[in-house]
């Protein structure tokens, strides 16, 4: 066992976790600005769905309807999360992602945006309700015929240019910064807390 790249991982049925390591992992991640040159400015930050990166301001229609965007919510760490009904390994982890949402939603410092992938916003809340699966489902805008989110700025991006599976998690700092990124169902979502 060694601490520092095993904060958190899977012994039999066990979980392991390093309680002295995990605080440093969720430290904000300064991408080298040479590197991430963004749109040809010197210094700019880069925007993309990678650690250290600004993750884009997606638009969103929130659980109680009302319209917003990633950037409304700076300020907070936001859990980002793309997902279908369509999609088994999605179906698989959402109780866990409830869970996770249950034990956190009292936190003022922490947001989620689940935004639904490839189909309406009617399909994905009927299963969760089938399914007593209860988080704040927001609606990307997307359907069965639509794979591009829309941005703030009213621009699209496809979806496959942040998750090239689905589902497909970030975790983003107060600064809208990636700082964890999970592509794939993740088991064991409340050890996360």
């Amino acid at each position: 066992h060694h601490p520092a790249r095993n904060r958190l991982r899977d012994v039999g049925a066990v979980v392991v976790f390093d309680e002295r390591q995990w605080a440093g992992a969720w430290q904000p991640v300064r991408p080298d600005t040479a590197s991430h040159a963004g749109n040809g400015r010197v210094g700019a930050e880069r925007t993309g769905a990678r650690v250290g990166e600004r993750f884009p301001d997606l638009a969103f229609v929130n659980a109680e309807g009302r319209r917003s965007h990633v950037g409304a919510l700076r300020g907070k760490t936001v859990v980002v999360h793309l997902w279908g009904a369509w999609c088994p390994p999605c179906r698989q982890e959402m109780p866990e992602l409830a869970e996770l949402h249950a034990t956190m939603q009292s936190d003022p410092r922490v947001a989620f945006v689940i935004l639904q992938v490839r189909e309406p916003i009617a399909v994905s809340r009927r299963w969760a309700a089938e399914r007593g699966v209860r988080l704040p489902l927001a609606d990307s805008g997307t359907d069965a015929d639509e794979s591009r989110l829309r941005r703030a700025d009213d621009k699209r991006i496809e979806d496959r240019e942040l998750a090239d599976v689905f589902p497909s998690t970030w975790v983003l700092d107060a600064r809208g910064r990636v700082v964890f990124a999970q592509r794939g169902p993740l088991h064991g979502w409340p050890a996360y807390v």
